[in-house]
């Protein structure tokens, strides 16, 4: 008898957004007039939106991961086939691509050194991040399974004052911005988003409440807002406010979050109609598109953007998403013909 394969639905439509929200903000800069509030406030407001992708990815991650149990052996022989493997290649493919096309020069053993790993951990920064959570995700399950509901919350709620309020009120160096971070201390700040994907899908209320995760976005966006005002030094306050911890930040990915896991709840089959394999399809891409979109964006970036700039104007907004839909559908076109070419497939997750 045949076993029908099950898919959480909400869980594809949340990769497949968060996946263009990185291109979003990879593609596009916050506003030609940054600093000019009367005339970048649509481009505050959309990267606000925007900057929820890497914390959706890793929530998204911690929702599917925590409420398992599984080995070690089998945990990790997966995780080092999903992830591993396709970021050591693809940083050798990099390597080859930043040394012959975007002319970096190493000629000594101790330049090579610095290459290689600033290849391996800054160019795909998110697999060093995402592997090095699944690490600690085998420790964060024997811990959260002892957990009772007043324990969940006092984690959470010290991880958001720790993290993300008292680094944004007084960063120094005893509380210091995230992004100033190395990957050690990367992997324990995003755990707090791990283990809040988890505890979120916790979360049960009915669609006629729906409108209570769309509120919960405003007011993340507006408290993005407010931080704008509140930095006294206004040419800083992009990499502060849209810093992925940022106070405004974490609580409009909490909102997008639950009104994307709550708009599509059902549980679907592999086998399922045609809009629900699409999505499956881009879903399955995601991480494959991540890795590919940098290549698409070098090599069309300067022709797209000057396409949108003569044709779109009026509408500077709609010129970055363009821009970025452009580039998603390239990287899933990639991945989709690599996926089909055989050995090649084992190195696009």
């Amino acid at each position: 008898m045949e076993v029908i394969k099950k898919r959480l639905i909400w869980a594809d439509v949340l990769r497949i957004i968060a996946i263009y929200l990185v291109i979003v903000v990879h593609t596009s800069s916050l506003s030609k007039s940054p600093y000019n509030l009367a005339v970048a406030w649509p481009f505050i407001l959309s990267f606000a939106f925007a900057k929820t992708c890497v914390p959706l990815f890793v929530m998204l991650s911690g929702a599917l991961l925590l409420g398992k149990t599984e080995a070690y052996g089998a945990f990790f022989k997966k995780r080092i086939k999903k992830v591993l493997v396709p970021w050591i290649v693809w940083t050798f493919i990099y390597m080859f691509w930043n040394y012959n096309f975007n002319h970096y020069v190493a000629s000594t053993v101790s330049q090579w050194k610095y290459f290689f790993e600033l290849t391996f951990l800054s160019q795909l920064w998110f697999l060093p991040l995402i592997f090095s959570l699944y690490l600690i995700t085998p420790l964060l399950r024997a811990m959260i399974s002892k957990f009772k509901t007043a324990d969940s919350k006092y984690f959470l709620l010290l991880w958001f004052i720790w993290v993300s309020v008292l680094p944004f009120l007084h960063p120094s160096p005893a509380l210091p911005q995230p992004s100033a971070a190395g990957l050690l201390s990367l992997a324990v700040y995003y755990s707090g988003y791990f283990f809040l994907g988890f505890t979120l899908t916790k979360l049960k209320f009915s669609k006629k409440r729906i409108m209570f995760p769309f509120t919960i976005t405003v007011i993340g966006i507006a408290i993005s807002l407010i931080e704008i005002f509140l930095i006294k030094n206004i040419t800083t306050y992009p990499s502060i406010v849209f810093d992925y911890f940022a106070p405004g930040i974490v609580i409009t990915s909490i909102g997008l979050f639950l009104l994307i896991s709550h708009l599509f709840t059902k549980t679907i089959s592999i086998k399922s109609n045609k809009l629900n394999s699409i999505i499956i399809l881009l879903s399955s891409a995601s991480l494959g598109i991540y890795i590919v979109h940098s290549l698409f964006m070098q090599i069309f970036d300067a022709p797209l953007q000057k396409y949108f700039l003569v044709n779109f104007a009026t509408v500077p907004i709609l010129e970055i998403y363009l821009h970025a839909l452009i580039i998603f559908v390239l990287s899933f076109g990639l991945v989709y013909l690599l996926k089909r070419i055989p050995l090649v497939r084992q190195i696009v997750p």
